[in-house]
């Protein structure tokens, strides 16, 4: 059933098909995100060479539409910025271990 708007979606960087499946998803599934205790839907970030490719995030595309309950945050820089916290804080305890 999803299989051609997967592959649609994926391999003729047709957009529109994201509507599509964020709209199955949240038909059949947006209620158990609804009554879970996350606080995040990061969607797994492309290479820059792979993004640069597509001219998209396909995993965005799709997460932006999903629904969820208010205290889950959704943004297509949650994993950069996590990633930019971790190394900032490595480096603070390195720091503080030299000293």
């Amino acid at each position: 059933m999803l299989q051609i708007p997967l592959h649609e979606f994926k391999y003729q960087k047709r957009v529109a098909f994201a509507h599509a499946l964020s709209k199955a998803w949240n038909l059949l599934l947006s209620w158990q995100l609804e009554h879970t205790t996350a606080h995040f839907l990061p969607p797994v970030p492309l290479s820059a060479q792979k993004l640069a490719q597509r001219g998209f995030n396909q995993n965005w595309e799709i997460a932006k539409r999903i629904q969820c309950g208010r205290q889950i945050q959704k943004s297509p820089y949650l994993i950069y910025f996590s990633a930019i916290i971790i190394r900032d804080t490595k480096r603070a305890a390195l720091l503080a271990t030299d000293n």
